[in-house]
């Protein structure tokens, strides 16, 4: 570390100098002589800096005033904390001395302890021995003892155990026979009962098997009887479907369009309607009409008790049909059914004689795939039948 006061020479001297030189010229100017507004200038400046270095000396002398202080202390402390390290020497000191007189009286004591400790090992020893040979006498006894006692033992667990299991054979032995006669009553009880449960059952049997006779032959009767009035209603159906398959025949007239098919009564589309529609044209409502004026007429003649319906049909060829009315060809056989379903309801037949029922392409009677076979599949079907 450089030494605070040679530094704060050095640098007023140099300030020093400058400060003269400033000066010089300054008198020089008093002389009379003249200098020109640069050379007056740079005195200015130079005494500027001359101020700037003076200041900053005064602020380093201030920052070595302080660590100078800093310093005084730390070595003051130190002092301190010397001087008490050195009383604490001469405390220790004492306290080593005092423990080496006690340390002397210890050692003093440990040899008479060590002493009488030698003279009780030896009476030890001695007090030792002599109970050793008495334990080993009392051990030899005990071993004799014990396996006299351990014979003995033996021989009672021996015992013991044939008592017991002569005890146990013979409780076993009892609790099975009475088993045995609990179980031969129970047997001869429950053997009379079955006697008796089983003459019981043969005469359900035998009622049971009266009774199945008598009801196979009333069952065989009403099956007679049911397939007799099934026979009489088909009959009668076919009669009436006969009379009303004939009448229409003869009120329409020998029309190509319009044919027997085993029991139905097969209509063209064509015939009702106009093509991909499935709104009555005129003619169709006049064909309907004739057909629901000699429905009506048969209608009086079918008795009460005989259940009948009208079911008309709808067929269309296998041609797709997608239009805004009907996006399949399911939806326009439905609709034509049921257009000639609700004309002939309004022509006087009962709802409930009546059912409509599309089947799209799917019964075709023509598989053939050509105009011809197309138009004999576009059809309405009417069919006189059970519910």
């Amino acid at each position: 570390m450089k030494r605070p006061g040679i530094y704060l020479a050095v640098c007023v001297g140099l300030v020093s100098a400058g400060f003269l030189h400033a000066t010089a010229l300054a008198q020089e100017q008093g002389k009379g002589e003249v200098y020109s507004e640069e050379q007056y200038n740079e005195t200015q400046a130079l005494i500027d800096r001359m101020q700037v270095k003076i200041n900053s000396i005064h602020s380093a002398a201030t920052e070595r005033d302080k660590e100078i202080e800093f310093l005084n202390k730390q070595i003051n402390d130190a002092i301190q904390m010397i001087a008490s390290g050195r009383e604490d020497n001469v405390t220790l000191r004492e306290n080593n001395q005092y423990l080496q007189v006690e340390l002397k009286d210890v050692y003093a004591t440990e040899g008479d302890l060590s002493l009488r400790l030698t003279e009780l090992s030896g009476e030890k020893e001695k007090a030792v021995a002599t109970l050793r040979s008495e334990v080993s006498a009392l051990n030899d006894r005990l071993s004799s003892e014990q396996e006299t006692s351990t014979g003995l033992r033996g021989e009672l667990g021996d015992l013991a155990a044939r008592l017991s299991a002569t005890a146990a054979g013979k409780k076993s032995l009892e609790e099975e026979l009475d088993q045995a006669r609990r179980a031969l009553s129970a047997g001869k009880k429950t053997m009379e009962s079955r006697r008796q449960e089983i003459a019981g059952l043969n005469r359900e049997i035998a009622a049971l098997e009266k009774a199945r006779a008598g009801m196979e032959s009333k069952v065989a009767d009403m099956g007679r009887r049911l397939k007799s009035a099934a026979e009489k209603k088909v009959r009668e159906i076919s009669t009436y479907r006969s009379e009303f398959f004939g009448r229409l025949r003869k009120v329409l007239g020998d029309h190509p369009d319009i044919r027997m098919v085993g029991d139905r009564f097969v209509f063209q589309s064509e015939v009702l309607f106009p093509s991909g529609s499935a709104e009555l044209d005129p003619d169709g409502q006049s064909t309907l009409t004739q057909l629901a004026e000699t429905l009506k007429e048969v209608a009086k003649k079918i008795p009460a008790d005989v259940n009948w319906m009208l079911r008309v049909d709808g067929h269309t060829d296998r041609v797709p049909i997608k239009t805004w009315a009907y996006q399949s060809n399911w939806e326009l056989s439905t609709a034509r059914a049921t257009s000639v379903v609700k004309f002939l309801v309004r022509l006087g037949l009962a709802p409930e004689r009546l059912a409509a029922t599309g089947f799209g392409q799917y019964r075709a009677l023509d598989p053939r795939d050509d105009e011809i076979a197309y138009r004999r599949n576009r059809r309405i079907e009417f069919k006189l039948t059970q519910p």
